[in-house]
């Protein structure tokens, strides 16, 4: 499975929209850990 980040300039280029791209960037790992354990069975 690949994930892709797409169309992030659509965000803009203001402090609060650099913020959010970085942030996302953090998140996926967590996001794809659970979807794992869920995956088998945990």
């Amino acid at each position: 499975m690949d994930f892709e980040h797409r169309d992030l300039e659509r965000f803009g280029d203001s402090e609060k929209a650099v913020q959010t791209r970085t942030a996302m960037d953090g998140g996926w790992g967590t996001i794809l850990e659970a979807f794992q354990a869920a995956a088998n069975g945990g």
